[in-house]
């Protein structure tokens, strides 16, 4: 004899909340609302290059832009 499926009662009914997202990495950056957006287009390949670079470093895609940014400024010749 096959067995027998147990009757659905009103819990399993219930939806279950869905687990909450995971924080976000923080390191000492202002909240978005302080931040301005930088919106320009770059070559594909470059884009991907470039976030290679900053997982490669384990760096968000702004520290990279940030620290390259800061190296320029005191490598640059008057």
């Amino acid at each position: 004899m096959g067995k027998l499926a147990q009757p659905l009662t009103s819990e399993d009914l219930n939806p279950q909340p869905a687990p909450g997202a995971a924080p976000m990495r923080q390191r000492g950056v202002p909240p978005s609302a302080e931040l301005d957006s930088l919106n320009f287009k770059l070559p594909a390949a470059f884009v991907k290059e470039f976030k290679r670079e900053a997982l490669d470093c384990d760096m968000k895609l702004n520290e990279l832009l940030i620290e390259c940014f800061q190296h320029r400024k005191t490598t640059r010749t008057a």
